[in-house]
């Protein structure tokens, strides 16, 4: 997969629905990557390493770093989904894209600031559209993955 063409990537169902016009001086969150040849913010486990790691999401969150929890398999671009895993950030944007797949289909819960605010299937290898939200203010999104086999490659923002 090559990052690089994320604009051109499909955009799938949306978790809530927003609006207005997009102001990208006010995002104030960086692309996160989940491979292993890029995850330097994978603040809650070990950074640059192939192979499987179990991790637990701390109270705390600090901004713009991706913490993960459960038990998650890291190649060199993606990181692959155990049964019951999170994934979690604290960001500051309206609006927050996943590149991610899942070869059988999986419906991944999706909760900003504690709240859920719906569910996005996730399938083939594209850009999903996770919050279209209402403001640019820094939120605590977290995303329950239930069943194995989802694979995490890159947050943006927007």
């Amino acid at each position: 997969m090559r990052l690089g063409l994320l604009t051109k990537t499909p955009v799938a169902s949306s978790a809530t629905s927003g609006g207005g016009v997009f102001d990208a001086g006010q995002v104030g969150s960086q692309e996160l990557y989940f491979g292993s040849s890029r995850n330097s913010n994978l603040e809650n486990g070990k950074p640059g390493v192939v192979g499987t790691q179990t991790l637990v999401v701390p109270a705390d969150l600090k901004s713009n770093q991706l913490y993960l929890g459960g038990i998650w398999s890291f190649t060199s671009e993606y990181a692959e989904s155990s049964v019951d895993s999170t994934i979690n950030i604290k960001y500051k944007a309206k609006n927050v894209y996943l590149v991610a797949s899942s070869e059988n289909g999986e419906a991944v819960e999706v909760f900003v600031d504690g709240k859920s605010i719906g569910t996005v299937f996730i399938k083939g290898e594209m850009l999903y559209t996770i919050v279209a939200g209402a403001d640019y203010k820094e939120h605590i999104l977290e995303i329950k993955i239930k069943k194995s086999g989802v694979k995490a490659f890159a947050f943006t923002f927007g």
